[in-house]
């Protein structure tokens, strides 16, 4: 079993993978959808604002995460 302080870090780790992965994937529907409307509409605007405050916030639990690796970890990555 792994301690709780690695299974937190595992699981944090997994996560933003599977945000970022997603942000990747529906990308091009997102360009040929959203970026060249002749004008923005209220929940355009409210899509850009949730998709890229979360994709900007969860910046800082990356480097979070990668800063509390072990040294001999960081060398596998």
């Amino acid at each position: 079993m792994l301690p709780a302080k690695n299974l937190n870090r595992y699981t944090m780790a997994a996560s933003l993978s599977v945000l970022y992965y997603d942000a990747l994937l529906t990308l091009a529907a997102e360009i040929r959808v959203y970026w060249f409307r002749s004008r923005m509409t209220w929940p355009s605007v409210v899509y850009f604002i949730n998709r890229y405050a979360s994709l900007v916030s969860h910046i800082a639990f990356a480097v979070e995460f990668y800063a509390s690796l072990e040294p001999q970890v960081k060398r596998g990555l």
